[in-house]
């Protein structure tokens, strides 16, 4: 038998997991050693536009809206650095969400029904 789960928003809250966009930026804004110099200006960018009412809220949208910063401060540069940025922040969201959600316990889930 097959069974499907629909989850709605907000599913992931309730088991206490850290996955709001607030929670990821405070982490995401650390310094980091590895980080260039054009990913620390992101950043330091980001920093300030955190407390511009939830502007990074959607980060799809405002990642498209950033590009435009970048193609003012890059020039011919700016597609090359505008993925690279991109690429740093996707690639440690996602790191962030696997760590969260290896905090789920599968095996102590209880099924309605179940002994």
């Amino acid at each position: 038998m097959n069974v499907t789960f629909l989850i709605g928003n907000g599913f992931d809250l309730n088991l206490g997991l850290k996955t709001k966009y607030a929670d990821f930026i405070k982490q995401y804004l650390k310094v980091d050693r590895l980080d260039t110099s054009i990913i620390e200006t992101f950043k330091m960018d980001l920093a300030q536009d955190r407390n511009k009412a939830n502007l990074w809220a959607n980060a799809e949208l405002a990642m498209g809206q950033y590009s435009i910063k970048v193609a003012e401060r890059y020039g011919s540069k700016a597609a090359e650095v505008y993925c690279d940025l991109h690429d740093d922040f996707c690639t440690k969201l996602a790191s962030y969400l696997k760590k969260e959600q290896a905090k789920i316990k599968t095996s102590e889930i209880k099924i309605k029904g179940e002994l």
